[in-house]
């Protein structure tokens, strides 16, 4: 029996001994980088009197006057970000599952690298709009005095740019697959 790639088993066999271990790797990576990502969070909502004096009195901002309202709404509108996030995980989770069971080079394949682009995309907008509208809440003044890089940081260009790449590299796959499928009707 052949899986999606055309593999016999024994080639199915041989790919996973090569990619399997990288591929549970990448996949569990993904999840403790969520993970880590959302224990950092909530070690610093929960660690309110620390982070606002910090942050707020570094911006010329008097801590006390940010409520419990304004800082766990401000907190809410935070928490949206993960939940696109998560749809990236199980997308990476996913795309690294089909690998291990050899469909790689398949329009199947190249269509889950290109959802989780696509997903990629998305919680990357979702972080970048969220800060400025979280902040917005917390305080106003709090907004004003927040410098534009801190607003849109380098790491979220950098996962912007990453999620490009990997967008680029599903159309590349996919055409790889379409110009097989030709040479394979014309032989």
């Amino acid at each position: 029996m052949k899986n999606p790639s055309g593999l016999t088993p024994a080639s199915v066999s041989i790919l996973q001994k090569k990619i399997g271990r990288i591929c549970n790797l990448v996949r569990w990576a993904g999840v403790l980088w969520y993970m880590w990502l959302f224990g950092v969070f909530l070690l610093i909502a929960f660690n309110r009197p620390e982070y606002l004096d910090k942050g707020l009195r570094l911006k010329g901002i008097d801590p006390v006057s940010i409520s419990d309202g304004q800082y766990w709404s401000a907190h809410a509108v935070l928490l949206v970000v993960f939940i696109p996030t998560a749809v990236v995980v199980w997308r990476l989770w996913g795309l690294m599952q089909g690998y291990r069971e050899g469909d790689i080079l398949t329009v199947r394949a190249a269509d889950r690298l290109r959802a989780m682009a696509l997903a990629g995309f998305v919680a990357v907008a979702t972080d970048i709009i969220a800060h400025p509208i979280a902040f917005l809440i917390a305080s106003p003044l709090m907004l004003s005095k927040t410098p534009f890089w801190q607003l849109l940081n380098p790491v979220q260009l950098f996962y912007a740019l990453m999620c490009g790449f990997l967008l680029a590299l599903s159309v590349i796959f996919r055409a790889a697959v379409d110009i097989a499928d030709d040479n394979a009707q014309i032989i």
